[in-house]
C-alpha cells in the first residue's frame, strides 16, 4: 500500500488518492480488531455461562496434624472419609429425630427426614404421622421438652468394616447412646433424664450425591447437610438398661 510524503509534490488526485488508501487500511484493521474482541467477549461469557451450570461435589478430607486434600466426586471411583465425619452426621440426625422443642420441631424433622432412604421416609410419614405429630405439639402447652444428648456411639461392625475407607452399599450396624432430657415447657426445670439406645442400619448412598450434582433447591438442601449421602435404612429406640453412665460401650 503506498504511503503518503507530505515532502514529496504530487498532484491533488494523487494525494487524496494515497489518503483514500491509508483510510481503507485502517478500516479493514479496525473491523479485524472488532471481530477478534467480540469473539473473545462471545467465548469468555458461553465459557463463564457453561461454568455456572456445571456443579461439582468436592470432598476435603481434613487429616489430623492439620494437612488437607481435596478431591472431587466421580462416580467410577469410591472415595474414603474419616469415621469422625459419619459419626458427626449420625449425631446430629438422630439428635434431630428425638428433640421435641416447638422452636425448632418443624426443622428438626425435616432434616432428620434427608438422613432416611425411600422405605423410611414414607414410615417416617404416614407411620409415625410425623405431619401430625408437629402440629398437635405445637398445639399442646402442657407437652415437656425433649433434648437429647448423644453419649457414644457403638459400631458393631468396626471390627469388619473399615469406616475410615467404606465404600458405597456396604451396610452397616451401629449403636446410638442417648440421654433425653425431660424438661418442663413452662420454665425449663429438668424433671427427668432417660437413657435410650438408638440401634440403626445406614449405608453410604451415592444417589444422594448424584441428586446434588442438579442445581435445584432441594438437591442442594440435600448436598449442603448431608455431602456423604448417609442413609439410614432402619432404626428403633430401646431403654439402655446396661446401668453404666457412658452406655453399654
Amino acid at each position: 500500500m503506498a504511503e503518503f510524503d507530505p515532502t514529496v509534490k504530487t498532484s491533488g488526485t494523487e494525494a487524496i488518492a494515497v489518503l483514500k488508501a491509508q483510510s481503507t487500511g485502517l478500516l479493514l484493521l479496525c473491523c479485524f480488531l472488532g471481530l477478534c474482541c467480540a469473539g473473545f467477549g462471545f467465548y469468555a461469557i458461553s465459557t463463564a455461562n457453561k461454568r455456572a451450570e456445571e456443579v461439582k461435589v468436592a470432598f476435603v478430607k481434613l487429616h489430623p496434624n492439620g494437612t488437607y486434600n481435596v478431591s472431587f466426586y466421580d462416580s467410577e471411583q469410591p472415595f474414603s472419609l474419616f469415621q469422625n465425619t459419619i459419626d458427626h452426621l449420625l449425631r446430629r440426625a438422630i439428635t434431630a429425630r428425638f428433640k421435641r422443642d416447638p422452636a425448632t420441631l418443624q426443622n428438626d424433622y425435616n432434616y432428620f427426614a434427608l438422613f432416611l432412604n425411600d422405605q423410611q421416609l414414607q414410615q417416617f410419614l404416614n407411620e409415625h404421622r410425623a405431619t401430625t405429630v408437629v402440629r398437635d405439639y405445637l398445639a399442646c402447652a402442657d407437652c415437656q421438652i425433649v433434648h437429647p444428648f448423644v453419649r457414644g456411639i457403638h459400631h458393631i461392625d468396626r471390627d469388619n468394616i473399615d469406616l475410615n475407607d467404606i465404600s458405597q452399599g456396604v451396610i452397616v450396624r451401629s449403636n446410638i447412646f442417648l440421654d433425653l432430657q425431660i424438661r418442663s415447657r413452662t420454665n425449663g426445670a429438668l424433671i427427668r433424664t432417660e437413657k435410650k439406645i438408638i440401634p440403626l442400619l445406614w449405608t453410604l448412598d451415592m444417589n444422594k450425591i448424584r441428586a446434588g450434582n442438579t442445581p435445584n433447591d432441594l438437591a442442594m438442601v440435600i448436598l449442603n447437610e448431608n455431602p456423604i449421602g448417609l442413609s439410614i435404612l432402619e432404626y428403633s429406640i430401646e431403654d439402655d438398661l446396661s446401668g453404666v453412665a457412658g452406655g453399654g460401650l
